[in-house]
């Protein structure tokens, strides 16, 4: 374990992380180019897709 942390250690890191958080309201999730949409045309998102961790289930709670 001590070597596993030691070696994990001297891996170099970027020197800033890159994330993007995209925030939608009112998409519904057969309307990207990604999901199956036979008719809109996303190319941007479906690279951004491609090449990143996707989560497309989550949940929501909304006040009572």
């Amino acid at each position: 374990m001590l070597a596993a942390c030691l070696a994990l250690a001297l891996i170099p890191l970027p020197a800033t992380p890159n994330v993007l958080l995209i925030v939608l309201d009112d998409a519904g999730y057969g309307d990207f180019g990604f999901t199956g949409h036979p008719t809109i045309r996303t190319p941007h998102l479906d690279r951004l897709a491609t090449q990143s961790v996707r989560s497309p289930q989550f949940y929501v709670s909304s006040p009572a």
